[in-house]
């Protein structure tokens, strides 16, 4: 299974047992491109990006152990910010905030 965009660098990190001090962020929706490259410059090692096209589910989410902030750059469907925030808890991360396009946040905490 292949890496979500810009994941290598995050990927590396984790291997070497080091997990990042700071929220990964994963842009999703219509503006996931042109968002997420801005945000790759200046943080490579905590930028991801789900294709607008693409499911969660085609790719292996280095994110294990990590805190997550999933930006909505455009609106999504409930249905597919709660597929691609159970596809993450799969993968390890620890919690999970989704911002949606007019700001309104939601948490999510993996049930043990």
């Amino acid at each position: 299974m292949k890496l979500p965009p810009y994941g290598k660098p995050i990927k590396a990190l984790l291997q070497t047992g080091i997990v990042p001090k700071n929220d990964i962020y994963i842009y999703v929706g219509e503006y996931a491109w042109d968002k997420g490259k801005k945000s790759y410059k200046t943080k490579p090692d905590r930028t991801l990006i789900l294709p607008p096209t693409d499911s969660p589910q085609q790719y292996e989410w280095p994110v294990k152990g990590c805190d997550i902030i999933i930006i909505e750059t455009s609106q999504l469907p409930n249905e597919l910010l709660e597929d691609i925030v159970y596809v993450l808890f799969i993968y390890g991360a620890k919690q999970v905030i989704t911002i949606s396009k007019d700001l309104r946040n939601t948490f999510y905490e993996k049930d043990l």
